[in-house]
């Protein structure tokens, strides 16, 4: 076997030491070939003589990837996004749907679904733990107390407020938590060209073999708009729910925009469960899906405000008599726990499935009879000789 050349490949370690260093040349005349800023491999540029190497079959690059550790002290928020970051690294850890295996592959495929539903429910227990804390401590408990309210700093108005006041003004920080996942989100690059492989992955497929692995994709685009969606109209459910049930008459105004809401809430979970839409790489739904999934999110922002603003012009009794948490908050939680772990129980028997369920047999060639096989298979496992009574072993098995 002849070599061509032999790639001499250098790694620096946790002190960061640059390119340059590492290949002995001046920066000037060293090449980034692949990568970006924050890693990437370099080589000295082509056609330069100076200390060029004196093996002219060996070539030396350098990985460089200092700037995955290291940046601005505000990369450490990202901590706060670990449980959705896991999440994400789940997806590269389903079993590979066997090749050939319909089986293996709807249950595969139901895995990455599955997880995709588990992180929209982790946003959801975000929003409504930091509703706990502003709507419910805040603006429902604390406030309606003036010797508790007194202490509340600058948001001792509440305490002179009405009821339905008060959950508009503390419904608006859950809201505003929400830009911060559009906020982080800036920072991805533009998708476009060739689409990364998507996460229902076969046996016979390496996606880190595929240079187009690491390449954003419009479905996170589509996919967070769907998360936005979900996070408001979500809140905007749980506001309004509580709200009617302390209103004499159920408030018919309510009542509607409770019903828009909850339709919106369905809208963005069905496109978090639809892999054409949000499933990453592959195919992947058209530009006017992205398009619709955003109409949707603005039109979550325009049903919030609505939401927001009849809850606040709305006569909302506080009756000191129930209990003191914000109606139907506690049991929303607890819904979401049930369903997260409902989800969970079907996560593992989907895994289990892509792992335990037997591969199909191989395909038999269409010119090869049955007659065919039987004949090769005593030459294969082994026969035993007539003669003399031994097995006769071919070294297959």
């Amino acid at each position: 076997m002849t070599v061509d050349s032999v790639v001499q490949l250098r790694v620096h370690g946790v002190s960061g030491t640059p390119p340059e260093a590492m290949l002995h040349y001046p920066p000037e005349l060293i090449d980034q070939v692949s990568g970006d800023s924050a890693a990437g491999n370099y080589r000295r540029r082509d056609g330069s003589e100076k200390d060029a190497p004196t093996d002219p079959l060996r070539n030396e690059e350098a990985y460089s990837w200092g700037g995955l550790t290291s940046g601005k002290a505000s990369r450490g928020l990202w901590l706060l996004f670990l449980p959705f970051i896991l999440i994400n690294t789940a997806h590269w850890m389903v079993p590979p749907a066997k090749a050939g295996s319909w089986t293996t592959t709807t249950a595969t495929r139901a895995s990455v679904r599955l997880l995709r539903l588990i992180g929209l429910s982790l946003t959801l227990t975000l929003m409504l733990a930091t509703a706990l804390l502003t709507v419910d401590l805040v603006g429902w408990q604390c406030a309606a107390m003036p010797h508790c309210g007194a202490g509340l700093g600058p948001l001792r108005f509440l305490v002179d407020r009405s009821v339905g006041m008060r959950l508009f003004w503390t419904s608006l920080p859950v809201a505003a938590l929400v830009v911060l996942l559009l906020l982080f989100g800036r920072g991805n690059p533009p998708a476009g060209g060739v689409s990364p492989p998507a996460a229902e992955v076969p046996s016979d497929v390496v996606p880190l073999e595929k240079s187009s692995f690491w390449k954003p994709d419009a479905s996170v685009t589509r996919l967070r708009c769907c998360h936005v969606t979900v996070w408001l109209s979500g809140l905007a459910c749980v506001v309004l729910f509580g709200a009617r049930q302390q209103i004499d008459g159920g408030g018919r105004p309510l009542t509607w925009l409770l019903w828009f809401n909850a339709a919106i809430f369905a809208v963005a979970v069905l496109a978090v469960f639809s892999s054409y839409l949000t499933g990453r790489g592959g195919d992947g739904a058209s530009d006017m899906a992205g398009m619709v999934l955003k109409g949707v999110q603005w039109l979550s922002v325009a049903a919030l405000i609505a939401a927001l603003v009849a809850v606040g012009r709305t006569d909302v009794r506080y009756d000191v008599a129930q209990q003191m948490s914000f109606p139907y908050l506690y049991s929303a939680i607890y819904l979401l726990l049930l369903v997260q772990a409902g989800l969970i129980v079907l996560l593992f028997v989907s895994t289990a499935v892509s792992l335990w369920w037997p591969a199909p047999p191989p395909a038999v060639p269409a010119d090869v009879s049955d007659a065919t096989l039987k004949g090769f298979r005593p030459s294969l496992r082994g026969c035993r000789s007539r003669e003399s009574g031994r097995d006769v072993r071919t070294g297959w098995r």
